[in-house]
């Protein structure tokens, strides 16, 4: 595997989907680490300590899931590369050693001073040292080797600590930004039901007389506000519909769709409705 360029890293940076698992897992990290620290007067862990501790926790097959397919099988490769080395180290070792064995108890074979060294001793030792330096140059091209890899893919392992760094400081600020636009829609919201209100007791009180005004305003707003209309309200206005408004039916017409009476047997509020809105239709966040 071919060591990473700049220009992959900064594609790493900047074009790796956001998975809310991978910050939400380094968010708990990070609290795990800090609420440890509290009674010590150092400072928590940086960000990328942070996102150092998620990389090692996760696998392989969950760095595909939360950085993307293309990194999760690099590290993929990676580790299989820096496995299949290791056993051949391991192997060369293993034969450095048996050959070294060998070659000492063919040199340490006795022989009377009297009689000639046989000569397929030495042919022997001769081989055996010739394979023991093959095995070393071997084992010394695949401990190189096997450091080019462990060094590919430690700089890996930090390009994809800097994205999850990254990653956390910006579902943090969205997170900031969701907070501002969610009390951003519930004043809209709040705002919208006052109007409401307010334009329902006009239209339905304005026809009684000063000193029934005040009764009649309790009784619109006791019926506007219970909790199936205020539920039907806010959907309307979160699905962006139509705002609801109350209206009063014309004799002999028919009550229109999404309709329904504020309360028939009062008074107050005989044939006047509330027209609602389509409640199936999805609602849609303000500011998303």
């Amino acid at each position: 595997m071919a060591g990473l360029t700049r220009e992959e890293l900064t594609n790493l940076a900047v074009g790796l989907p956001i998975v809310t698992a991978i910050v939400g897992a380094a968010a708990g990290l990070a609290l795990g680490f800090i609420l440890g620290w509290t009674v010590k007067p150092e400072r928590g862990p940086s960000d990328e300590q942070v996102a150092r501790m998620a990389i090692d926790a996760f696998t392989p097959d969950q760095i595909t899931f939360k950085c993307g397919q293309v990194r999760g099988e690099e590290l993929q490769t990676a580790n299989a590369r820096i496995a299949l080395l290791q056993a051949e180290r391991n192997e060369f070792e293993g034969r450095v050693k048996r050959l070294q064995a060998e070659l000492e108890a063919v040199a340490s074979t006795p022989a009377p001073p009297s009689v000639p060294r046989d000569p397929g001793i030495a042919r022997e030792a001769s081989r055996l040292q010739r394979e023991l330096d093959a095995a070393r140059r071997q084992l010394d091209d695949v401990r190189q080797e096997l450091a080019r890899a462990e060094a590919e893919k430690a700089q890996l392992q930090q390009a994809l600590v800097a994205t999850t760094a990254q990653l956390e400081r910006a579902e943090v600020a969205l997170g900031q930004e969701s907070a501002r636009a969610d009390r951003a829609e519930d004043e809209a919201l709040s705002q919208a039901w006052q109007r409401f209100l307010g334009a329902a007791q006009l239209d339905i009180c304005e026809r009684g007389n000063r000193k029934k005004l005040g009764r009649c305003r309790e009784d619109v707003t006791e019926r506007l506000t219970a909790p199936m209309v205020r539920q039907a309200f806010s959907h309307c206005v979160r699905s962006r519909q139509a705002t609801p408004a109350v209206a009063l039916l014309p004799r002999g017409e028919s009550l229109p769709r999404y309709a329904q009476f504020l309360d028939q047997e009062s008074k107050v509020t005989h044939d006047w409705y509330v027209q609602l809105c389509d409640p199936t239709l999805p609602e849609a966040r303000m500011g998303r």
